[in-house]
């Protein structure tokens, strides 16, 4: 689930224009009255960044460039890890000698 709601999220970053304020935000500051929230200023970096704007990107925020293939690395670890999830026989021999180690035996 984590990995679609990442991949929907950088889907509508891409499909979103930087520049165009929008009527609708989810952004606590802006209800508040600020003009300035790091989250947007992430959004926009990464939407100018699909948008090939590298330098729009960077002044934006400064980690928009890093988040995007953070966030794909995380993507594909967890359609990895779905797709070929981690051997429990093993972490279960192991659990088994520890605890057989506690109780005396060898």
């Amino acid at each position: 689930m984590e990995a679609v709601v990442w991949t929907a999220g950088l889907v509508a970053l891409a499909c979103t224009n930087p520049d165009q304020e929008g009527l609708f935000s989810l952004c606590v500051f802006k209800w508040l009255g600020f003009s300035f929230c790091p989250g947007c200023g992430l959004g926009h970096a990464v939407a100018y960044l699909f948008h090939g704007e590298l330098i729009h990107s960077f002044q934006a925020h400064p980690l928009g460039p890093f988040a995007v293939p953070v966030l794909v690395g995380r993507i594909v670890s967890l359609v990895y890890r779905s797709i070929n999830p981690p051997d429990q026989t093993l972490n279960h021999h192991v659990e088994s000698n520890q605890i057989h180690a506690r109780v005396g035996g060898r």
